[in-house]
């Protein structure tokens, strides 16, 4: 074995005796084997074993035992050092303290000192020993930068001024010309001169020589006036242009200025143990991690508003007349104008020369700077998925078009596409829309009509403005640049996308057809495509020739055309409100509606539908006499050409009674991943009982946990019929350290008290994220066992917090789910922790009381829908199997996942004897799992393939429960046996094993009740056979109705309002 290897080994040797709670064995073993391998330095301790392995408090104690046979400085050290890793700051100091003296690497262990001094939050000690452990006086030098942080943090301003008086900065010292005051003088004024020129052409490279230039002259006011407009233009964060800055600021003599643009030169502040660099390898991780950093650091810049149109692409739609307004209006006099573009080349020429207007590239470290700082933020689409909004920016989003599409929820071929559309609407303040069928669509389809606390405007669209206000001469501009020869008609066909986002279907002979038409009746044949399609397609794909210029906005384009052809793009509601002839080509009007759908009728909103190319040359034919239909004005009312000063005032003193009002009775639920079991049946009954009880349930999904499983995606949409539902989109902001601590949580370490509360700040962070300022009732985590959702639900901005335990918890993660040990510490931060049935409670807060308290827990037991368990009985079986049934005088059946921890081993093994005894008897197996293949051999091999049914897997059931005798449930452990009340409302025998749970619902004798063993289901099976009958009939209506007022009281918490009962108790044969 090689060296490694065998270390390796021995590390985990000595963590399982660790493990064991022997830590004299694993002393010595680490020791004994360590000397046998000739280990060195560091190595030849037990504790470097635990810190390979990143068990830290492992080896804390190992370390600790090795100090206290031969204590030394370098052990002193590995031992904060440990204690650094486990959060625990105060004896990471003692420990670096006893460390420094006699080390070789003293000025290490004095930064760790004062990073450990920083964490405890005691400034000015942490700030001493920061610059005791700095090797340099440079502004450049971390340790440094720590020091005047923790002054800052102090509001030490005196002491911060020393310490910059005492900086090398970037630059020498200043010159002085004081034999040359004319010069001097003609020479500030030549660099203000070029300042104000870079300003205009955002020309960087010549702010920082002005800057530099300033600061070796002495011109500290022309010096910070162009580090200011270094730092706020310049696409990347470059540590020295905050540093030049700071170095202006010091020479002006502004301290406090000077000691934050030096905080500033770092995007990652805060003191860490970990090191952010290998996460920024992912660009997408770095993004959301410097945008977090500017988030929590930066304070709102009151004076910057960012607009963005077209994910950052090109300055179009409802954003450009909001930019050439705003740039004039002395309400926004002092403001810079950041504008999402790739470069200034995109700027129309009315604003490349202002000095006011800066072009951002979309995720660019400005662009996260401005996105997470702005005043105000302006989109007519949405922003990444790592975006949330701080309390006191304003969002205005003022969507891009009036949709005839599906939108949102109702999109039938997508992914859960509008999981970042929905989430970034929760952080809109302001949305100012056309018409209330686009309010309509964009609350309701995106499932937030009951969160969404922002402002809602009917203004209409700033973009029209730009059709409705425009000037001849520009028309007769780009008509002649667009090859409109004088009295022709210019004809535009703009369809729309097909496809799904990410995988785009082109239409290329489609479009070539009618462009074809079009020039055939003497038109001018213009083309406009979909950005979403033009995005999908290589540039051979489009039809050039007819191919409108990208630069040229589609809204002046529509003030310069004379007709419009769409299919479903909302480019036909702009046309027609601009009173031109469209018509919409709908020649796939099918399959459009079975794939994408409709979120209007076409046929009802008063344009001509054209259903094949021969419609198309009729339409043109008569264009000359046509109209522009008569689509009714409630889609352009608001359209008259002042829409952008309506949308101005709007954002910035809407009206109150523009205001929403969150619904008061918001309920979130985590419930899974629709796995078709009895859990998410339970799950759908209980989104029926808040819905019913006028409380408004709100499902979070993880869309790439439903989709790519066809038996998934039909549980979950029979689950949500009545609820609203939150797709979740990856975007956390945690920064390195955080990321850390939750990779180490996931991978089974454990943790600290205070890592967990760092933990539990991050989902707070990343609940903000996905919700916004949503406010809920309740939180419930349904599902119980997924760590993620755990630790998100447990943060929850919400009145109460559940989290269901549907099982015995302690014994799941005992034997099949060791992951669960890190769920529990997740169970302090809920209000109440219900179990699914009595037994379960009381075993649950016997084994979990070291992560618990007893108050929180109660009884809510799963609920059933007897009427879908008898409707869906009914339903036809296949032949074999009624054959099977009927070739038995007694039939049994067991429901559930074919594994260990549901004893199907042992149920396999019991029937086989049973079955040797009694030849007339069958067993079905309804279910699927790892344990299939290896009992159907056994069946096999014993002679008994007749006698033993697998059905694998079923959508329902309940039919095939109905044509058998008895339910078998044979399982190790289960929090209530949900398949048990299918079988007692479906009539059947029960038998189960002696186990909570099971014992809740068959105790007063409703079924029989077995010795949890083999031996104990083979007298169950006899007994059955023999004529056992229960003495108790259950009661399936009087169960319901508890169960579902107990899940209201735990959902609502104990003195909640009762509710009366919902349900239609007709037709309840079979389950009294």
């Amino acid at each position: 074995m090689k060296g490694h290897a065998k270390r390796r080994t021995i590390a985990q040797v000595v963590a399982s005796l660790m493990e064991l709670g022997r830590p004299d064995a694993a002393w010595q073993t680490a020791v004994d084997q360590l000397a046998n391998s000739g280990a060195k330095g560091d190595d030849r301790y037990p504790g470097s074993l635990m810190k390979e392995l990143g068990a830290w408090q492992w080896a804390r104690d190992l370390y600790i035992r090795s100090y206290s046979e031969s204590p030394n400085s370098h052990l002193a050290y590995m031992i904060g050092f440990a204690f650094t890793r486990l959060f625990e700051w105060s004896e990471a100091v003692e420990w670096f303290r006893a460390a420094i003296p006699g080390h070789p690497d003293a000025l290490k262990i004095r930064y760790y000192l004062g990073l450990a001094l920083e964490r405890e939050e005691s400034w000015l000690e942490a700030s001493i020993d920061y610059l005791k452990a700095a090797q340099t006086g440079s502004a450049r030098d971390y340790r440094v930068y720590r020091a005047l942080h923790c002054m800052s943090q102090a509001g030490e301003t005196e002491a911060a001024a020393l310490a910059l008086a005492g900086l090398t900065w970037l630059s020498p010292s200043p010159r002085t010309f004081e034999d040359l005051d004319v010069a001097q003088s003609a020479l500030e004024t030549r660099l203000a001169s070029s300042l104000a020129v870079a300003k205009k052409s955002q020309r960087t490279s010549t702010m920082e020589f002005v800057v530099r230039e300033a600061i070796d002259a002495g011109f500290w006011d022309l010096a910070v006036e162009a580090g200011i407009a270094l730092v706020d233009r310049d696409p990347t964060h470059r540590m020295d242009n905050f540093l030049l800055l700071g170095r202006a600021f010091e020479g002006a003599g502004m301290t406090g200025p000077a000691v934050d643009a030096i905080l500033k030169s770092r995007i990652y502040r805060e003191p860490s143990i970990v090191d952010h660099v290998s996460y920024e390898k992912n660009r997408g991780v770095r993004n959301a991690m410097r945008f977090g950093a500017f988030q929590r650091w930066w304070s709102i810049d009151e004076s910057s508003i960012l607009y963005e149109s077209n994910h950052g692409g090109k300055l179009t739609c409802n954003v450009l007349p909001m930019v050439l307004e705003m740039v004039d209006d002395p309400r926004f006099e002092h403001f810079n104008h950041y504008v999402v573009l790739p470069n200034r080349s995109y700027l129309p020429p009315a604003l490349q020369d202002r000095p006011d207007v800066i072009v951002v590239p979309r995720e660019s470290d400005l662009y996260l700077r401005k996105l997470a700082t702005s005043s105000y933020l302006i989109n007519n689409n949405t922003f990444p998925s790592y975006f949330s909004r701080q309390d006191g920016q304003q969002y205005l989003n003022t969507w891009h078009g009036t949709p005839i599409k599906s939108m949102g929820r109702e999109i039938r071929n997508g992914n859960f596409d509008y999981r970042n559309a929905a989430r970034n609407f929760l952080q809109v303040t302001h949305f100012a829309l056309p018409n209330s069928h686009t309010r309509d669509q964009l609350l309701n389809q995106y499932n937030i009509s009951n969160l969404f606390q922002g402002h809602v405007e009917l203004t209409g669209s700033p973009r029209m403005d730009t059709t409705l206000n425009m000037q001849h001469s520009t028309r007769e501009a780009v008509r002649n640049r667009l090859g409109v020869e004088q009295g022709q008609k210019a004809v535009l066909f703009a369809p729309t996308w097909r496809g799904e986002l990410g995988n785009v279907v082109s239409d290329f002979d489609t479009e070539l057809s009618v462009l074809a038409l079009i020039e055939a009746e003497g038109f001018c044949a213009l083309y406009r495509g979909h950005p979403v399609a033009l995005g999908g397609r290589a540039e051979s794909e489009e039809p050039v020739v007819h191919t409108v210029p990208d630069d040229i906005d589609t809204n002046v384009l529509l003030g310069c055309v004379d007709a419009v052809i769409s299919d479903y793009s909302s480019i036909a509601f702009d046309a027609a409100a601009a009173g031109l002839p469209v018509a919409l080509y709908a020649h796939d009007e099918e399959l459009y509606a079975a794939q994408r759908g409709f979120s209007l009728d076409i046929h009802e909103i008063g344009m001509p539908v054209l259903t094949d190319v021969g419609e198309v040359s009729t339409w043109l034919k008569q264009l000359h006499a046509s109209g522009s239909g008569n689509v009714d004005d409630v889609y352009f009312r608001h359209e008259d050409g002042g829409a952008t000063e309506r949308v101005i005032d709007f954002l910035l003193e809407p009206r109150p009674e523009t205001r929403c009002e969150p619904s008061p009775n918001n309920v979130l639920l985590f419930e899974g991943h629709f796995i078709p079991n009895g859990i998410t049946s339970a799950a759908g009954e209980l989104n029926k009982v808040l819905a019913e009880t006028h409380l408004n349930p709100i499902v979070a999904v993880e869309p790439s946990a439903i989709t790519p499983f066809a038996e998934r995606s039909g549980s979950f949409s029979e689950a949500t019929e009545m609820v609203a539902v939150i797709p979740r989109i990856a975007g956390s902001t945690d920064n390195a350290e955080q990321r850390w601590l939750i990779a180490r949580q996931h991978q089974g370490h454990s943790m600290t008290r205070r890592q967990l509360d760092a933990i539990h700040e991050a989902y707070k962070a990343e609940f903000h994220r996905l919700f916004g300022y949503s406010q809920f009732r309740a939180a419930i985590g349904f599902e119980g066992f997924s760590l993620y959702w755990s630790n998100l639900f447990a943060a929850a901005t919400a009145d109460r917090k559940v989290g269901y335990l549907h099982a015995d918890m302690y014994g799941e993660a005992s034997s099949r789910f060791p992951y669960l040990w890190k769920v529990f510490d997740t169970y302090q931060y809920f209000d109440a922790l219900a179990c699914v049935s009595a037994d379960a409670l009381e075993q649950n807060r016997k084994n979990l009381t070291a992560w618990t308290r007893p108050g929180q827990f109660l009884v809510a037991e799963n609920l059933i829908d007897i009427h879908r368990i008898l409707d869906e009985a009914k339903a036809e079986v296949e032949h074999d199997f009624a054959q099977f049934c009927a070739a038995h005088r007694s039939t049994f059946v067991a429901v559930g996942r074919i594994s260990i921890e549901k004893g199907s081993d042992r149920l396999i093994d019991g029937f086989l004897q049973v079955a040797q005894m009694n030849p007339d008897v069958g067993l079905v197996v309804i279910g699927d799992g790892p344990l299939r293949m290896e009992l159907e051999r056994k069946i096999q091999l014993a002679g008994f393939e007749d006698r033993v049914f697998f059905t694998g897997l079923l959508a329902s059931p309940f039919a095939h429960m109905r044509h058998c005798d008895n339910l078998v449930l044979a399982s190790h452990h289960e929090g209530q046996g949900i398949v048990i009340l299918e079988g007692l409302v479906l009539d059947l025998r029960i038998m189960s094993v002696d186990i909570p749970g099971p014992r809740s619902i068959l105790a007063d004798g409703a079924g029989l009740l077995v010795e949890n063993s083999m031996e104990g289901l083979v007298r169950g099976f006899l007994d059955l056979i023999n004529g056992y009958e229960p003495s108790d009939k259950f009661d399936a209506w009087g169960y319901v109705e508890k169960a579902r007022k107990h899940a209201l009281n735990a959902i609502l918490g104990v003195g909640g309002e009762p509710v009366e009962l919902a349900y239609d108790t007709s037709n309840a044969e079979g389950a009294q």
